[in-house]
């Protein structure tokens, strides 16, 4: 039976800025790698009800080929850790599923629960380009969009393109967009169908 390749393109890990020690540029450390790498705008956890909490950073690490879980923890030792061998200041990483959907939780844009934050605040180091990884799972997305139409019974295209600039700019609006003939003539059909119209 062959092994589980336990190695994967992109990690994510936490920085918590009040723990790091003082005068150390973690953003420096990290843009010194040259990996595509995309930090999140820091959560502030007075602002999310959790004033007992750190406030932090959540960071994507993004590699053109694939790492194992012991190489990514020592990068990351080598260069956020003053000794190379303590994570004061950061977590352990863990590997991304989806890294288009973890690239939205930066800013919390699909938890209805908790505070959103702005997309433009988002630090893109290394090349990062998250429309690379958009396209990559636009597959997925569309088929959200349609469930969406259904599940909230949208007839017009005007108002499922204010639905979707107001709730995934940078990923449903993007492929409506370029995608506009597949959806309209979708609900013109949708509306034709319910109304005879």
């Amino acid at each position: 039976m062959k092994s589980l390749d336990r190695r994967y393109r992109a990690w994510a890990f936490i920085v918590y800025p009040d723990d790091m020690p003082s005068n150390f540029d973690w953003f420096y450390k990290l843009d010194e790698l040259h990996v595509p790498i995309a930090i999140s705008p820091i959560h502030i956890m007075a602002l999310e009800g959790k004033p007992g909490e750190k406030d932090h950073y959540h960071v994507i690490l993004s590699f053109d080929g694939k790492k194992s879980y012991e190489q990514v923890w020592q990068l990351l030792l080598e260069n956020l850790s003053p000794d190379g061998k303590t994570n004061a200041g950061f977590t352990r990483p863990e590997w991304v599923n989806c890294l288009a959907s973890y690239y939205r939780y930066l800013c919390h844009l699909d938890s209805d629960d908790k505070v959103k934050y702005d997309p433009e605040d988002i630090i893109l180091l290394g090349g990062f380009n998250p429309h690379k990884y958009i396209d990559e799972q636009s597959h997925i997305f569309i088929v959200q969009m349609l469930d969406c139409i259904e599940e909230k019974g949208f007839r017009e295209f005007t108002d499922f393109e204010c639905y979707c600039r107001e709730n995934y700019p940078d990923t449903w609006l993007r492929l409506l967009r370029t995608n506009f003939g597949f959806f309209n003539t979708k609900l013109r059909s949708k509306r034709f169908k319910e109304t005879g119209k």
